[in-house]
């Protein structure tokens, strides 16, 4: 992930995913980016990080608790496998 803070509650992140390459967004990038920088910073609570698909808020609130995330949702891809066309080797 390459993240810049913005201010104290808002950064900026650019997911980058192993053997993908870059993506619109990642949850578990989001809640990592968070958990470093309030380390770093001392902060708690919550936090905007906005991927290259949208924001996700991120909610760290100490560290014995729990980091939650809220977002919007929407469909970009969908798509259909069909299992009785695929080789035998992958039933």
């Amino acid at each position: 992930m390459f993240a810049c803070p913005l201010d104290d509650r808002y950064i900026l992140m650019r997911p980058f995913e192993r053997g993908v390459g870059e993506t619109r967004g990642c949850g578990t990038g989001s809640a990592a980016v968070v958990v470093v920088w309030a380390r770093k910073s001392g902060l708690s609570g919550r936090f905007a990080v906005v991927n290259t698909g949208g924001m996700v808020e991120v909610c760290l609130d100490d560290w014995t608790g729990s980091i939650t995330l809220e977002s919007e949702v929407s469909m970009i891809e969908s798509g259909h496998f069909c299992i009785e066309k695929a080789p035998n080797e992958y039933r």
